[in-house]
């Protein structure tokens, strides 16, 4: 599950998973270190049934609730909804210094920016100045 977490960790799709009652408080704990703790779940269970129940919140915040309740989530059948993410991508500062090293022999600084700005949440114009100033 770890895998096909870290593929679709920037999906910006609410992604669906059907999961085992036996399995859901392993499955908390992978998605949790996946993903960052502020990341919105939903927890439904017995969909369209009678006593059907919906958990929302945080995952740190669900994870902890289904860890000290007695709840009667070892029956039924459960669907984990998360919310898809809201950057497409997350680069940190030490990539963009090292695209900025490897493309800036090779192009101009305005289109260094553009490229480095695809894949960061931040816009050209701000890398643009920030790579001015050095």
């Amino acid at each position: 599950m770890t895998k096909l977490l870290e593929n679709i960790k920037f999906e910006t799709k609410t992604q669906i998973f059907f999961e085992s009652p036996k399995r859901i408080k392993k499955s908390l704990s992978i998605i949790q270190k996946v993903f960052n703790s502020n990341q919105k779940i939903v927890i439904a269970r017995e969909l369209t049934k009678i006593h059907e129940e919906f958990y929302r919140g945080k995952v740190s915040d669900l994870s902890e609730i289904m860890s000290n309740t007695s709840n009667n989530l070892e029956k039924g059948e459960l669907v984990i909804l998360l919310e898809g993410a809201h950057e497409k991508y997350e680069i940190d500062y030490h990539l963009e210094e090292i695209l900025f090293k490897e493309l800036k022999p090779l192009l101009t600084l305005r289109q260094v920016a553009k490229i480095i700005s695809k894949i960061s949440p931040k816009n050209s114009k701000e890398i643009y100045n920030f790579f001015l100033k050095k």
